[in-house]
């Protein structure tokens, strides 16, 4: 849980992977997991190249894998969140198929 991420339990982590040095491995070989990252911080959509604000963010075809989201500060800048997720074609089919899913989920064109 998040509450329990405190200073003792990072330095703790910090010791042991520093023991025990690992990588996260790209992908999803199991189809069971998912892997979230974001870039909060940099105000993607104030890039303008003489077009205007850009109508959607997108990461770019590097480290794609099934399973995988990225999330981003919405485009007008109210609180939302955009997200960019990978998945394979048949769970994407099942998710666009389920309405009470597509309630929450809006089509950025």
């Amino acid at each position: 849980n998040v509450k329990a991420h405190d200073n003792g339990m990072v330095r703790k982590f910090v010791e042991d992977w520093e023991k025990n040095p690992r990588c996260f491995p790209l992908g999803n070989p199991d189809g069971g997991s998912i892997t979230m990252g974001s870039s909060p911080r940099f105000p993607m959509y104030d890039n303008d190249f003489g077009w205007g604000k850009p109508l959607a963010v997108r990461s770019g075809k590097a480290n794609k894998f099934d399973g995988k989201i990225s999330a981003f500060p919405g485009r007008d800048g109210s609180g939302t969140v955009d997200l960019e997720v990978v998945l394979a074609p048949e769970t994407m089919a099942g998710l666009e198929n389920d309405a009470e899913f597509m309630v929450y989920a809006s089509r950025q064109l």
